[in-house]
């Protein structure tokens, strides 16, 4: 009888050894089951989503401005532009340029003619300018500079480097309306001249 208790005494020992054991590790450390990290866990916001609900770059952050193909402003607002192209001048003088830029539901002129005298010229259209604006500015051989009307103005209305042009002024309806449009512009200068007659 002795023997057939030893027999069972084993086994029960053994499995109330194995329920009473446990792991190595400190019972006081954090175990969590669904593999994510204790931060993780603490915080439901996404990766790109910062504690107080704005994402990294912020709520009210604009898109940069395009540093390969330029920006205008009209009536206060950015339109990114997506493509500049450089067209053939009117005249062969060194400094004429005539560029085209291309942005959403806007098109951009802006030319420079050197002749007898210096002219800035800039015009804008498409469905987001609500119609067709234009302006001309000259300069004489005295450094002034006028508007198409002939009123004096205070500058140069274009800035020319190497490689980018910027600038601004006030637009007339080129339709003879009393509306007008204020545009600003930064632009890259195209190093190939293409015929934008074709």
């Amino acid at each position: 009888m002795l023997g057939r208790l030893s027999v069972f005494a084993v086994p029960l020992l053994l499995l109330a050894a194995s329920a009473c054991g446990g792991d190595n590790n400190d019972s006081d450390s954090p175990t969590t089951t669904t593999g994510e990290t204790p931060e993780a866990t603490a915080s439901n916001k996404s990766p790109t989503e910062s504690p107080d609900g704005t994402d990294d770059e912020g709520e009210d952050s604009q898109p940069p401005a395009s540093d390969g193909d330029g920006v205008i402003e009209l009536n206060g607002e950015r339109i990114n532009v997506n493509e500049v192209r450089r067209c053939e001048p009117f005249s062969d003088s060194e400094g004429n340029l005539d560029l085209t830029a291309i942005g959403e539901g806007v098109m951009l002129f802006v030319v420079v003619n050197e002749g007898t005298v210096l002219s800035h010229e800039l015009s804008l259209q498409g469905s987001s300018a609500g119609g067709v604006f234009s302006a001309t500015a000259n300069q004489f051989s005295d450094g002034s500079w006028t508007d198409e009307d002939g009123q004096p103005i205070s500058g140069a209305p274009f800035t020319v480097g190497e490689d980018r042009i910027s600038g601004s002024m006030t637009l007339n309806d080129a339709r003879g309306g009393a509306d007008t449009a204020d545009v600003s512009f930064e632009l890259p200068i195209p190093s190939e001249i293409i015929d934008c007659s074709l």
